[in-house]
C-alpha cells in the first residue's frame, strides 16, 4: 500500500512499481491508502516505486509491505541454490511448503 497525505499542494500523479505502470495516484487529506496491489522483489530483494511529476508536488508519507506467505507463491518463489536438484527415486521432487514462520524444504 502507498500513502500520500498532503495537507496542502495535493495532486495526481503516475507511479510506476518495477518499471511497470500501476496507473495515477491523487495525494489528499486522507490517511487511506492512494494505491494497493502486488509486486515481486527482484534477485535483490528489491522493488522500485516510482512517482512522474505531472502535478505541482508529488507527495510520498509511506508504504505498508506485507511478505506473501502462501503455499502457492513460495513454491514459485523459491528456487534451488548451488545445483541442488531431485535425485528422483524414493527422495522424491523437492517442495516448499511454509508454517509458523518457517519455510520448510523436503525431497
Amino acid at each position: 500500500k502507498v500513502y500520500q497525505y498532503a495537507s496542502s499542494y495535493a495532486g495526481t500523479n503516475p507511479l510506476s512499481v518495477n518499471g511497470v505502470s500501476v496507473g495515477s495516484t491523487t495525494s489528499s487529506r486522507s490517511t487511506d491508502a492512494t494505491k494497493t496491489g502486488t509486486s515481486t522483489a527482484d534477485g535483490n530483494g528489491k522493488i522500485i516505486f516510482s512517482f512522474t511529476r505531472e502535478s505541482h508536488h508529488v507527495h510520498f508519507s509511506g508504504l505498508d509491505l506485507e511478505v506473501a506467505t502462501t503455499q502457492a507463491i513460495i513454491t514459485q518463489a523459491l528456487g534451488l541454490a548451488s545445483r541442488w536438484q531431485a535425485y528422483g527415486g524414493s527422495y522424491g521432487t523437492p517442495t516448499a511448503s511454509y508454517g509458523d514462520g518457517l519455510c520448510f524444504v523436503d525431497g
